[in-house]
């Protein structure tokens, strides 16, 4: 009889054991999914560093070239196309400058989107991917990509109804709509992500 109530004590704290690591290595898989994503995109761009601090050049590198797009786009392109089509249908030169306030509007919350993706670059060059600051940041992006993108596509209903609009340019803003709220949540489930992993992090430190 002790030596069956032995038996069973090994096996119960056998699985009491098994029940922790596996409680940990689920707690571990993100990180190592991580770790291991970013190793295999290195090794199939080859000579591209895709490791933290070249990940991070790359990211602020896009992200100039992204505002200096935005500036050329928002300050050269709008504005002389916009007078172009008002000269060639005088019938909508009313709507130049509502339309190109509008416009400008729209690009307030884009470039605030630009500064907290610098932000979450300089993170990721620190070596602190997984924190609970690029994860709040991240929510913020995807806040603001989904408040312009609804300000975006509710304008272009009232211009609409005012007169001073296109049906067919209706039609061109859903693509707009639509890439911006694809935007807005892969925003909020990476911002989910990046929370449960800098958790998990911080879990294992304190074991540690």
């Amino acid at each position: 009889m002790v030596m069956v109530h032995n038996f069973d004590s090994e096996n119960s704290n056998s699985k009491t054991n098994n029940k922790i690591l596996s409680f940990y290595d689920k707690k571990l898989l993100i990180l190592v999914v991580y770790r291991a994503t970013i190793n295999h995109v290195g090794k199939v761009y080859g000579g591209f560093d895709m490791e933290q601090k070249g990940l991070s050049r790359w990211l602020k590198f896009i992200t100039i070239g992204m505002g200096i797009c935005g500036l050329v786009i928002y300050c050269i392109v709008l504005p002389v196309c916009g007078g172009d089509m008002s000269a060639e249908y005088p019938e909508f030169s009313g709507a130049y400058y509502p339309w190109l306030i509008f416009l400008w509007i729209t690009a307030i919350p884009c470039y605030a989107v630009l500064v907290f993706t610098w932000r979450i670059s300089t993170k990721i060059g620190n070596d602190n991917s997984f924190s609970l600051r690029n994860a709040q940041d991240l929510k913020i992006i995807s806040v603001l990509t989904i408040g312009d993108t609804l300000f975006f596509f509710v304008m272009n209903i009232i211009y609409l109804l005012m007169g001073i609009s296109h049906p067919g340019i209706m039609i061109a803003s859903l693509i707009i709509t639509f890439i911006g709220i694809s935007i807005a949540v892969a925003s909020a489930a990476l911002s989910h992500l990046v929370f449960k992993a800098a958790k998990i992090q911080e879990e294992n430190e304190l074991t540690i």
